[in-house]
């Protein structure tokens, strides 16, 4: 990008436009503007900068694996299959409640 395109002024309108945002919500972000007077003009660099601070990962896509409803051959989920191993479950899914003995 050249210095002339990355020092191109932007008013808020259009930086909202850029962004897909609201004009209000531009004057929340934190990105550098001039002032003049009660006009602010942003720098399309600053712009962008901010905006690629704005990037994430999808984590959703992440090790689909470790689902905790993957169902095993029986048709018992291994979240399911794990509470029954423990005796925290029976096998039709209810919990078991135990009963504290009070010692003396």
């Amino acid at each position: 990008m050249s210095d002339d395109k990355a020092n191109q002024p932007m008013s808020a309108a259009q930086v909202a436009e850029y962004l897909g945002i609201a004009r209000s919500t531009v004057y929340q972000l934190p990105i550098t503007f001039y002032a003049y007077g009660t006009r602010r003009v942003y720098d399309l660099k600053d712009v962008l900068e901010y905006k690629n601070q704005c990037r994430r990962v999808n984590t959703n896509a992440i090790a689909p694996s470790l689902s905790l409803t993957a169902s095993s051959t029986d048709g018992v989920s291994e979240l399911q299959s794990y509470f029954q191993k423990r005796g925290l479950i029976d096998s039709d899914g209810n919990r078991i409640r135990k009963v504290k003995s009070k010692s003396k």
